[in-house]
C-alpha cells in the first residue's frame, strides 16, 4: 500500500514538474518515493495564504476587456468590496499508509479572524465523516463574509446556542458512505484485493517508465537541483513556450508517446480489476491509434500548434501570461520534507494577487482514530430542519403545475423569511384534478407551514388545529393521502393566490398570515 501512495505522490510531482526528463527532473520525481520510504503513518501540515487587491483586480479585468457594467451584472456583490483582502487555510493531516485512512484538521482565516473548521475523517470502509465543528465554523464564515443583518436569525444568540448544543451532540456526520461513493462492500473488497496482490514495486516502475519512455528527450528546464532538494520556476511566457514545444514533441514522437501511454493505461486497468474483454477492447483501440500515418499526425499537431499560437498571441492572453509567475521548492530537512510555493499575479508593476504555500511531511508515531459518535446525514438534516423551523419558519409555499401533466407532479417550493442555509426548499409533490379543479396534498402544505394534522378514522376526516380551533379539512382521499382544493386553505386563515401563467401553466401560492 505504501508503494501505491508513493506512486500517487510521484504522479502529482510529475504534474507539478510540468513534464520533463532531464536528470534533475527525474531525480525530483524519484523524491516522491523517498519521501515516504519506511513510513507507516504520514503526518503533513500545510499553510496557504492568499492576498487579493480587489481594486487592482477590477482594474485588471477591465483592461482584459471585461466592461464594468458586465462585472456589475454578474458579480454585483463585488461592487461594495474594495481594498486588500486576505484569506488563509491551515491544515494538518494524519494518514495511515497501510489502509489510506486519514484525519484532517482545518482552520480558515479571513482578514483578521480565524475560524475553526474541526476535522474530516476518511476510512476505506467507513467513508467520509464530518465533525460538528466543521458545520459550525462554516456557518460562522458564511455570516461574517456575507455580512448578514443583525436582525437575522443566524445572529440570534438563542439559535446559535441551540445549534452549538445540537452539533456537540451530533459528534460526526456520516457525509458519504462507500455505497454513496459508488463502491459496494464487495467491489471495495475486490479492489483492495487487487491492490494488495499487485506487485507495488512494479507499479512505481511503470509510472517512471511512462515518464521516461514518453518524454525521454524532452526537458522543460524548470526543475533544478538546490541544496537537499529541488527548485521549480515558471512564468507565463515559459508555460506558453512549453505548450508549443510539447505539441511539437508529441507530433515528432507520436509512436513512442502512444506506446508508453498504452503500456501505462493497460497496467492501470489491470490494477483496477478490469476483465480480459475490457483489456482486449483497449488494446484494439490503441492498435488503431498506432496505425495512424506519421505525416497525418504531424499535420494534426501542426494545426493544433497553429491554433494554440493564435490564442497565445492574442493581446489579452499575452497580458494574462505576462502577469503570472510561479516558484516552488522541496527540501529535505532532517527527517522531514519541506515544500514552498509562491504564485503572483502582476498587472505591470501592480500586484493583483499573491498565494503563498508552505508544507511539511514526516513520519509519525501517532495513530489514525476512527470516530465513534456518528450521526447519519438524514438524521442531521432532520435535526437542522427542526431548529430552522423554530427560528426561520416557512411562511409560504407555492405549487407550480401544468394542466396537461400526465405525471400529476407539481413543483413545490417553500419560502422562509430568510433564505435557508440548509437548502431543501424545493421538491415535487403529487396532486389531483377533479372537474378541472386542482387538489393539493393537505399534510405536505400545512406541515410545511408549521401546523399539525390529525386524522379521525371514524369520520374519515383530517383536522388542522389553528388557535385552539379544530378545523375539518375535507376533500379527496387517494392511497391514504388527503387532497384538498387550493382555496380550502383559506379556512385556516391562509392567503391563497392563484395565477394562470398562460398556455397550460398554473401557479398557486399559499401564505400563512401573521396572527
Amino acid at each position: 500500500m505504501k508503494r501505491k501512495i508513493a506512486a500517487l505522490v510521484a504522479s502529482v510531482m510529475v504534474i507539478t514538474s510540468f513534464t520533463g526528463c532531464s536528470a534533475d527532473e527525474l531525480a525530483y520525481l524519484q523524491m516522491g518515493s523517498q519521501m515516504i520510504e519506511g513510513m507507516e503513518v504520514m503526518e503533513s501540515t500545510a499553510s496557504i495564504d492568499v492576498e487579493v487587491d480587489v481594486d487592482a483586480m477590477k482594474k485588471f479585468a477591465v483592461e482584459l476587456g471585461y466592461e464594468e457594467e458586465m462585472m456589475e451584472e454578474f458579480l454585483p456583490e463585488m461592487n461594495e468590496v474594495s481594498g486588500t483582502k486576505t484569506f488563509g487555510l491551515d491544515l494538518d493531516m494524519l494518514m495511515d499508509l497501510g489502509d489510506t485512512s486519514y484525519t484532517m484538521g482545518l482552520n480558515v482565516s479571513y482578514d483578521d479572524k480565524t475560524y475553526d473548521l474541526g476535522d474530516i475523517f476518511y476510512g476505506p470502509t467507513e467513508g467520509v465523516y464530518l465533525s460538528g465543528e466543521t458545520v459550525l465554523g462554516a456557518m460562522e464564515i458564511f455570516a461574517d463574509v456575507t455580512g448578514i443583518e443583525e436582525t437575522s436569525y443566524l445572529t440570534n444568540p438563542e439559535f446559535l446556542k441551540e445549534l452549538e448544543a445540537n452539533l456537540n451532540k451530533t459528534g460526526y456526520i456520516a457525509l458519504l458512505s462507500m455505497d454513496e461513493m459508488g463502491l459496494t462492500t464487495e467491489e471495495l473488497a475486490t479492489m483492495n484485493g487487487n491492490m494488495e496482490s499487485m506487485d507495488t514495486e512494479e507499479l512505481y516502475t511503470i509510472i517512471l517508465k511512462l515518464y521516461t519512455d514518453a518524454f525521454s528527450d524532452f526537458s522543460t528546464g524548470m526543475v533544478t537541483k538546490s541544496g537537499n532538494g529541488y527548485e521549480l520556476k515558471a512564468d507565463g511566457k515559459k508555460i506558453s513556450e512549453l505548450v508549443l514545444n510539447l505539441i511539437d514533441y508529441v507530433g515528432a514522437n507520436y509512436g513512442e508517446v502512444t506506446t508508453a501511454v498504452q503500456e501505462y493505461t493497460l497496467a492501470v486497468m489491470k490494477i483496477s480489476g478490469s476483465g480480459e474483454e475490457e483489456l482486449a477492447m483497449l488494446e484494439e483501440s490503441f492498435a488503431a491509434m498506432t496505425e495512424v500515418d506519421a505525416e497525418e499526425v504531424k499535420m494534426l499537431t501542426d494545426a493544433i500548434k497553429s491554433s494554440a499560437q493564435e490564442v497565445l498571441t492574442m493581446p489579452e492572453m499575452i497580458k494574462v501570461m505576462d502577469s503570472f509567475d510561479y516558484t516552488g521548492s522541496i527540501q529535505k530537512e532532517g527527517n522531514a520534507y519541506v515544500s514552498k510555493e509562491l504564485i503572483t499575479i502582476m498587472n505591470g508593476t501592480e500586484q493583483v494577487a499573491k498565494m503563498t504555500t508552505t508544507g511539511k511531511t514526516l513520519s509519525s508515531t501517532k495513530k489514525v482514530v476512527v470516530p465513534t459518535a456518528i450521526t447519519s446525514v438524514d438524521d442531521f438534516a432532520t435535526s437542522m430542519e427542526v431548529l430552522e423551523n423554530k427560528y426561520n419558519p416557512v411562511n409560504s409555499v407555492s405549487l407550480n403545475w401544468w394542466s396537461d401533466d400526465t405525471e400529476m407532479m407539481a413543483a413545490y417550493t417553500e419560502e422562509r423569511a430568510e433564505n435557508s442555509i440548509f437548502g431543501g426548499n424545493f421538491s415535487y409533490v403529487e396532486y389531483l384534478v377533479e372537474d378541472g379543479r386542482m387538489y393539493a396534498p393537505l399534510r405536505v402544505v400545512t406541515e410545511s407551514l408549521g401546523e399539525v394534522v390529525e386524522w379521525n378514522n371514524a369520520e374519515k376526516t383530517s383536522y388542522v388545529t389553528v388557535d385552539g380551533e379544530k378545523i375539518p379539512m375535507t376533500g379527496m382521499i387517494a392511497e391514504g393521502t388527503t387532497f384538498v382544493q387550493i382555496r380550502d386553505f383559506e379556512k385556516l386563515g391562509y392567503e391563497v393566490v392563484y395565477e394562470n401563467l398562460g398556455d397550460m401553466e398554473k401557479l398557486a401560492t399559499v401564505t400563512k398570515t401573521a396572527n
